[in-house]
């Protein structure tokens, strides 16, 4: 499998902020319920997800709800808890989502995000 590049994913920038709520559609090439079987799977990720800033762990959303909709296809709702100034949060979210993916032999062919 041939690495994937964010900007190649995440296309759909859109503008958001604290107290919105941002809805996830991703697909992806490969079985997610397999992915999940290790107990590792994507719900868990973003449920979990933050990043480094300064020296300080950043945790922008809060996971409202998450669908396994198909093998290769979820639905996510995100709570916008705190929002960076500098920083495209969406697109580091993505990032990592897509290295962990494809370190398992996925990759998304899909990445939607709406308000």
């Amino acid at each position: 499998m041939k690495s994937q590049e964010v900007h190649e994913i995440y296309t759909n920038k859109i503008e958001y902020k604290k107290g919105n709520t941002l809805k996830l559609l991703v697909c992806v090439e490969g079985n997610l319920h397999d992915f999940a079987a290790n107990g590792f799977g994507v719900e868990v990720i973003l449920h979990n997800w933050a990043y480094m800033d300064k020296g300080k762990t950043i945790k922008p959303f809060k996971l409202l709800n998450y669908v396994l909709i198909d093998t290769d296809k979820f639905e996510a709702h995100l709570d916008v808890i705190k929002k960076s100034t500098t920083m495209d949060e969406v697109m580091l979210l993505c990032n990592d989502v897509m290295d962990i993916l494809n370190t398992y032999d996925l990759s998304i062919t899909k990445w939607e995000v709406h308000l």
